[in-house]
């Protein structure tokens, strides 16, 4: 069974009891766990196992890893995510309540608020708030329920107003699985042995339904690495909650720290960063791999003055053609991954890998996910499909009487632009008002009149522009008015891209998620692979976790954007240099780095640490 496995994994697959896999990027983890999920099972022929993961398809990805090994385990196996298994604790106790949508839950939210008196507080921030407090294993013990009388008592009236309606929302199943399991309601589930994977992302409440299912008489292996915990915005209790889990059920500690992706130089890169924390458990991280990897000399630029401009307009520039001269130099299929702090950067990096032809894939935060992608969208299918919802998208910003949009589907432009010009209160505003309908009523006609003559490409071209002179009503500041430009201009270039002969088989085509976002990218691979293309993913630092890269880009490597205080002012370098050192182990051969700079000085705390401040300078 261990023939393949080395000296670190075998002793994690053969030893009893409770456990803590430290598991290292690239470690072999799921190998690890699929081994010791068939010892386990064949040791002990009558007994059962469940893995509690984060998302269904890991879930289902561990089940199926563990059954291939196992194949006569499947009714012995189980695997969920931790919400999915306390909704199934609750209905199997008898326990039923319908759960709440996101809406639902806030004008439940809302209702509660308006029982206080209160300025200036925001139903979609207390929401976050509320579900800040579920993460926690007593809500009530949440620091601002004990500092703020209102916010506790609009906690207290939502919770009571989900009891009175037999209701609970996504936050509450844990809980009340949890609860139910204290007080002998609901029944932990009879497995003989629990696996937790990305144990460091747990928070409070998911690690106490993890220790009443070990006072059941679970045996449980929990597999985390807590250099990788970058979810502390989510309450994830990272180092914290791997030391607590073990100082409470006395689980030994085992180590897989052998990284079988990175080159020698770049996994030494992430070594050093990394040992710059303080709050870690202390681990040999080392290399599996013969080759040393390339770690390409850091690219600076200067931030951009032009307000109209992004800042990192240059940067970004000057990675994409580092890599297309990377490419012209190797020849073939080539894979890069270009991971940046924000989404910002990957919408401008989009535009110029469009602009160059390069088949890419974004995993997340499209340019069509964007506000302005959003309201352009909007236009475009009221035209093509004349939906009266969809214009209001757009009229909300300008149309603001309710009357209007309790009527709105029954009504035409000419008619709207009617209503408004006899409207009486707030003149300037309806003259405002007016002012764009009149505009929209013209640009209708002779939009609708392309459409008829299949001159398409005209249609979306003229929407972006009307849409871009009536900007200013959505984005007000430089930043978002400027970004939001950027972002039409690629949602121009994908809908022109594309040949299809009707505005809405386009928009069909272009923005329904037809495939998973994973085919999406396997297609779009498989293609420049055939072609011997390059092929480049586009993802944020935190949505690269769990994936691997021959070739990486990290871009936005300074202070600017990787230290930068969070809305309440707080910042965790700890929390930033682990987010760095995930983007870092991304990479398979070769890695770069990019930053920008003001008058050619460079800022950048982590480039410091690991000894790349020094980089080549591009005007």
């Amino acid at each position: 069974m261990a023939n393949n496995l080395n000296i670190h994994q075998i002793k994690c697959v053969e030893e009893d009891g409770h456990i803590l896999i430290i598991a290292g990027a690239g470690s072999g983890k799921t190998t690890v766990l699929s081994h010791r999920s068939q010892r386990l099972l064949q040791e002990q022929p009558g007994s059962t196992l469940m893995a509690v993961t984060f998302t269904r398809d890991a879930a289902n990805e561990l089940k199926g890893r563990i059954l291939k090994r196992v194949p006569d385990a499947n009714e012995r196996v189980g695997a969920g995510t931790f919400h999915s298994l306390a909704l199934d604790q609750l209905k199997r106790s008898g326990i039923k309540r319908k759960i709440l949508s996101e809406q639902e839950s806030l004008e439940f939210i809302k209702s509660a608020m308006s029982n206080y008196e209160h300025e200036g507080a925001d139903p979609y921030e207390v929401a976050k708030m509320f579900a800040a407090a579920q993460s926690m294993a007593n809500p009530d013990s949440y620091p601002v329920f004990l500092t703020n009388p209102y916010y506790k008592s609009v906690w207290e009236d939502y919770r009571a107003l989900k009891d009175e309606s037999a209701l609970m929302d996504f936050g509450d199943m844990l809980h009340l699985a949890v609860e139910g399991m204290r007080n002998g309601t609901v029944q932990p589930f009879r497995a003989s042995y629990i696996l937790g994977d990305e144990a460091q992302d747990m928070d409070e409440i998911q690690h106490e339904w993890i220790m009443l299912h070990a006072m059941n008489g679970s045996i449980i292996t929990l597999v985390a690495d807590d250099d990788q915990s970058i979810y502390a915005f989510r309450n994830a209790s990272g180092y914290e909650g791997l030391v607590t889990f073990v100082d409470r059920l006395q689980a030994k500690k085992m180590m897989l720290p052998i990284n079988y992706r990175c080159g020698h130089e770049i996994l030494a890169l992430g070594r050093t960063l990394i040992e710059n924390n303080k709050k870690r458990l202390d681990k040999p991280i080392e290399a599996g791999v013969e080759f040393p990897g390339e770690v390409l000399k850091p690219v600076f630029a200067p931030f951009s003055k032009e307000t109209d401009t992004y800042k990192r307009h240059r940067e970004l520039e000057v990675v994409v053609s580092n890599i297309i001269t990377d490419h012209h130099r190797n020849g073939g299929f080539q894979e890069w991954a270009i991971l940046s702090r924000d989404n910002f950067s990957l919408s401008y990096l989009e535009r110029f890998l469009n602009e160059q032809r390069i088949i890419y894939h974004r995993d997340v935060g499209s340019v069509w996910d964007s506000r302005a992608g959003r309201i352009f969208l909007s236009l475009l299918r009221y035209l093509s499909d004349n939906d009266w919802l969809e214009i209001a998208t757009f009229l909300n910003n300008f149309i603001t009487s309710k009357f209007l949009f309790q009527n709105i589907r029954t009504m035409n432009l000419t008619e709207l632009y009617r209503l408004e010009s006899e409207k009486n209160e707030n003149k300037n505003l309806a003259k405002k008002n007016c002012d764009v309908l009149k505009d929209l009523i013209y640009q209708e006609r002779q939009w609708r009149t392309m459409l008829d003559e299949k001159r398409i490409d005209e249609v979306i071209n003229g929407v972006a522009d009307f849409f871009v002179a009536n900007l200013r009503a959505f984005f007000r500041n430089d930043k978002s008015y400027s970004a939001a430009r950027d972002i039409l201009g690629i949602c121009v270039q994908l809908l022109s891209r594309r040949n299809e002969n009707s505005l809405s088989r386009r928009l069909f085509m272009e923005t329904s998620p037809l495939v998973k976002k994973t085919d999406q990218r396997k297609a779009k691979m498989d293609t420049a692979k055939r072609d011997g293309k390059l092929f480049v993913s586009l993802n944020t630092m935190h949505s690269s976790k769990g994936l691997e890269f021959d070739n990486v880009y990290i871009v936005g490597c300074d202070d600017d954007a990787l230290l930068k205080p969070n809305e309440a002012g707080m910042l965790d370098v700890e929390e930033e240099r682990r987010l760095m050192y995930v983007a870092i182990t991304r990479a398979r051969k070769k890695l770069g780095f990019s930053a920008s700079c003001d008058n050619g000085e460079v800022i950048s705390t982590f480039l410091t640490e690991i000894g790349l401040d020094r980089g080549l300078l591009y005007e």
